[in-house]
């Protein structure tokens, strides 16, 4: 999680990333998101299970990377999907991927962020000793 004001400081955001296991030996699925005031403003889907239809009857096929833009006139109003733009280069490189959804969302100083990989936590039993 990332907390962010806009320049004036007079509103504030959360940015929240979450990695899971994907149906598919050696895919993940990340989510990537935007909030403000409770509402989920952008998310970004890198492995999408099924087929998502659109209200307007659209879709985007299964297992393929897309975003969410909140519609204040939609029900809910982050349903509706779009492919990525050509801006996200390379949606299995999460740390990529993260840097290119601030941009997206017009964070500023985007290159002087540091992001660190955290390493993969799991099942006890995963451990090797």
């Amino acid at each position: 999680m990332y907390p962010a004001t806009d320049l004036e400081g007079a509103r504030t955001f959360l940015f929240r990333m979450r990695v899971a296991n994907g149906n598919h030996v050696g895919r993940h699925k990340t989510s990537y998101n935007l909030f403000y005031d409770g509402y989920q403003l952008l998310r970004l889907d890198t492995y999408g299970n099924g087929m998502h239809t659109n209200g307007d009857g659209s879709t985007i096929p299964a297992c393929t990377p897309h975003i969410h833009i909140y519609d204040e006139n939609e029900i809910p109003q982050d349903h509706h999907a779009y492919l990525l733009p050509t801006s996200f280069t390379d949606p299995e490189n999460d740390i990529k991927t993260l840097l290119q959804f601030l941009e997206y969302a017009n964070v500023v100083d985007v290159e002087n962020l540091t992001v660190v990989q955290q390493g993969v936590m799991g099942d006890v039993n995963d451990i090797h000793r």
